[in-house]
């Protein structure tokens, strides 16, 4: 009877790494078509890199502070918003601008903030999705199998 009990919960323990497998899977799978972006790993917008000047600097007490720059794209001089601050007037940034800019306002970004989205950022981060999976349902199987031992237990009192 105590063989026939363990080869049950062997069992059970095996068609739950099953379970907790197959729905890590899925997950990662989705996540994997969903795209990068929905792990913070994405450059949707295709970017090229130019040096602009800080025209317009802006202090850090804002939360939403810009500042203005001067850049040359396609040999026309362009000012851009620029999503910085503290920078000092004068001084040249590298700043990711969209491949096709358009006419109007043109938005600027930092390229180092850019950089680094290559390489291992989206494998590792989706195997630490697929680990968190296994280790979110290894520990409900043992939230319920504490709970299920400690209602099969009698009280003595």
């Amino acid at each position: 009877m105590a063989g026939s009990d363990a080869d049950d919960r062997a069992d059970k323990l095996s068609l739950l790494l099953i379970v907790i497998t197959v729905v890590s899977a899925l997950v990662v799978v989705g996540v994997w078509l969903i795209g990068p972006g929905l792990l913070g790993l994405g450059n949707d917008a295709q970017t090229r890199t130019v040096t602009a000047t800080v025209t317009e600097p802006a202090p850090c007490g804002s939360p939403d502070a810009s500042e203005t720059v001067e850049l040359t794209l396609d040999g026309e001089q362009r000012e851009a918003v620029y999503s910085a601050c503290g920078h000092r007037e004068g001084e040249e940034r590298q700043v990711a601008v969209p491949i096709q800019p358009g006419p109007g306002q043109l938005e600027v970004f930092d390229a180092s903030a850019e950089a680094g989205q290559g390489g291992l950022g989206r494998p590792v981060s989706l195997a630490l999705l697929a680990l968190s999976c296994v280790g979110g349902g290894l520990f409900a199987n043992a939230m319920a199998t504490k709970g299920a031992r400690s209602r099969a237990k009698p009280n003595t009192a």
